[in-house]
């Protein structure tokens, strides 16, 4: 990076480009060297890339701030009541019975996999069930013309659906298989 010269705004400044002398070609000294090249300042724009920063460390600060705020006013102006009533485990309103310390039975974790499996084929099927009746209307042509033409058709979104759609139901199957959604 060059200096920033007398009368410049800030933010901006210089760069050395290489461009060869007198022409589109250089002279040569013959060891492989150019000597027709001339280093030249070019300006360049730095405030946009300073902005973009700038941007998001004043939202990076704002949130630290804000949780700070709230973690000090929560002590400052909160409740300060204590008692055995105040400090016991509440459990949905009920007491708690027994030791918190139990076993589950591997059924709940069986169905908490398979809930995120399929709350995570929703995440996929989302951008499909956008993308795929706009790639065949006409007035959303200019853009779906490019994926087109680079294979993406229709059909090829409908077949990679379908193969998703053929392992989530393989999983499905054998789930099933296993009786987990059987409740004993």
């Amino acid at each position: 990076m060059g200096v920033a010269r007398e009368g410049e705004l800030p933010g901006r400044g210089f760069h050395a480009m290489m461009r060869p002398a007198g022409g589109a070609r250089g002279g040569s000294t013959g060891c492989g060297l150019d000597s027709g090249l001339i280093m030249e300042p070019v300006p360049y724009d730095m405030s946009l890339a300073h902005s973009d920063f700038t941007t998001v460390a004043w939202l990076l600060a704002l949130a630290t701030g804000l949780a700070l705020a709230i973690l000090v006013l929560t002590h400052v102006i909160g409740p300060r009541r204590r008692g055995k009533i105040k400090e016991d485990t509440y459990e949905s309103g009920m007491e708690p019975v027994g030791d918190t310390r139990r076993r589950f039975g591997v059924r709940f974790y069986l169905i908490a996999v398979l809930f995120l499996v399929f709350d995570a084929e929703i995440v996929f099927l989302y951008p499909f069930a956008v993308l795929y009746p706009r790639l065949q209307s006409p007035e959303h042509q200019e853009w779906a013309a490019p994926l087109v033409a680079a294979g993406y058709t229709p059909a090829f979104l409908l077949g990679a659906m379908g193969a998703f759609f053929v392992l989530l139901l393989v999983g499905l199957a054998y789930e099933w298989r296993r009786g987990v959604f059987k409740w004993n």
